[in-house]
């Protein structure tokens, strides 16, 4: 790839990602945490390729100090990262933010500081700016190491400790599963881009990072794409649960002229329904009869029979049953008419549009944009 196509990558790249961060600030719906700490990652991705650009174009200040100063702006992308995963899967009450945002600033504010005491006395000293390329290999050491360290951790936390998340899960999983797996991309050519720093010459040092440049660059133009589909979705449906939380709406209400489970006679199985409805068990896109099995210590067979017996629905059937009784309660709500179908769709414990949709039509003879409107 040609030089001057890179340069067209980081510039595009930098702006598509930076306009894409801006863009939302003007809706006016409040943006949650989670969107805060997801857009700081693309703004700063974007920030850093955008000062690559600036120092390959050559376009530097004639002041010193300005002409040798590298802001550290991808210090802050991992740590961003693993803090949107944490409030995305309702972990924040298990880390202590405080102190991680802390060490973080602590750590840039030492990094700027150091890298202006040595401009000065290089400065100063009329001394040769090795010194300063020097450092900038041992700050981008540590601070690779602590992005691996972090990423690592956020890696595992996401694909190993899933039982651990809240029980209305945030769907749409397989966009940040990717969105993981592209980081991790992105991450390996930087570790790579450092350990090869060590063995050209500072001449050729800049092309080392053009891996780095055009995976991050590719990386900032896949979330624009996404963003037109899952990423909106994601956004909406964290402030849908919020707001959930904030006005309580936490139990699934069933009426009593239109549910057929209220019926019921089986006192196991009311047991049964009444703990999958308080524990809002049906909101877990994951759940099973498996998982229902393991935590009532009943065989599948047994709970499986049950729930023919006296909802008239096999298993799926009456767990999409539940999930389409509150996703109606949603809809209808005026509290939450802002919020696009699918993301209450996929709050509702549906894994994609398209099986909320069909249960939706199947037990209600209507779809939900129909619903929502006649109501």
């Amino acid at each position: 790839m040609s030089t001057e196509l890179m340069k067209l990558f980081l510039i595009s790249g930098s702006i598509h990602g930076i306009l894409f961060v801006i863009f939302p600030l003007f809706l006016k719906r409040k943006i949650e945490k989670p969107i805060w700490y997801l857009n700081g990652v693309v703004f700063f991705i974007s920030l850093n390729n955008l000062q690559a650009w600036l120092i390959e174009k050559g376009y530097t200040s004639s002041l010193y100090f300005l002409k040798n100063f590298e802001f550290p702006w991808y210090l802050l992308i991992v740590p961003l990262f693993h803090l949107f995963l944490i409030h995305h899967l309702g972990l924040e009450k298990k880390v202590k933010i405080k102190d991680f945002f802390r060490f973080l600033l602590i750590v840039l504010f030492f990094e700027i500081c150091i890298r202006t005491l040595l401009i000065i006395i290089c400065f100063t000293n009329n001394l040769d700016l090795a010194i300063i390329n020097l450092y900038t290999k041992i700050e981008e050491i540590f601070n690779g190491l602590y992005s691996v360290v972090l990423f690592i951790l956020s890696f595992f936390i996401l694909f190993t400790k899933k039982e651990t998340r809240k029980q209305a899960f945030y769907k749409n999983q397989k966009w940040l599963e990717h969105f993981m797996i592209f980081g991790a991309m992105v991450l390996s050519f930087w570790i790579l881009a450092i350990i090869l720093n060590f063995t050209v010459n500072i001449a050729e040092s800049h092309y080392i990072y053009y891996p780095l440049r055009l995976s991050s660059s590719i990386l900032l133009f896949w979330i624009g794409y996404q963003g037109m589909f899952h990423y909106s979705i994601i956004k909406d449906q964290i402030s849908l649960r919020k707001e959930i939380e904030k006005t309580a709406f936490n139990q699934l209400q069933l009426s009593s002229n239109e549910e057929k489970l209220t019926t019921i006679q089986s006192e196991k199985f009311n047991e049964l329904h009444n703990y999958i409805l308080k524990k809002e068990r049906f909101l877990n896109p994951f759940f099973s009869l498996t998982n229902l099995s393991d935590e009532y210590n009943l065989s599948s067979s047994y709970i499986s029979n049950l729930i023919n017996t006296y909802s008239g629905y096999n298993f799926s059937d009456y767990i999409n049953q539940l999930r389409v009784a509150y996703a109606k309660q949603l809809l209808t709500n005026k509290e939450y008419l802002q919020y696009t179908i699918i993301a209450i769709g996929l709050e509702s414990g549906f894994n994609s549009k398209s099986t909320f949709y069909a249960a939706f039509k199947k037990f209600t003879n209507k779809t939900p944009l129909q619903y929502r409107s006649q109501k």
